[in-house]
């Protein structure tokens, strides 16, 4: 997929998904209740079509951290995602994450 857009892999549990990433976290942390799924991850600029807020490091690797609420997302740095803004790190990003349908396995 393009910029802006990854395939990934997430935990889908009481309607909800969670544990965003490659199949293999998806995996480890997926609990006894849940299902792993495949995901579409789009970075989006407008709050009504973004489910989850995310961390994308400078180095241009995939969205980190995906949570449907930012002061989880927050909670993941020990100063706050927005000191490591401000340090250059990376930046906090919205995304619109959907379960992909198996016939667009």
């Amino acid at each position: 997929m393009s910029d802006g857009q990854w395939r990934m892999s997430a935990e889908r549990f009481k309607g909800m998904l969670i544990h965003i990433g490659d199949r293999r976290y998806a995996e480890l942390y997926a609990g006894t209740d849940g299902s792993v799924v495949e995901v579409d991850v789009i970075e989006v600029a407008d709050d009504e079509s973004a489910t989850h807020w995310a961390w994308l490091d400078a180095d241009g690797s995939p969205p980190m951290f995906a949570q449907p609420r930012r002061f989880i997302l927050d909670m993941c740095f020990e100063y706050g995602a927005e000191a490591e803004e401000k340090r250059g790190k990376g930046r906090v990003v919205r995304l619109a994450v959907t379960e992909v349908s198996n016939r667009d396995c």
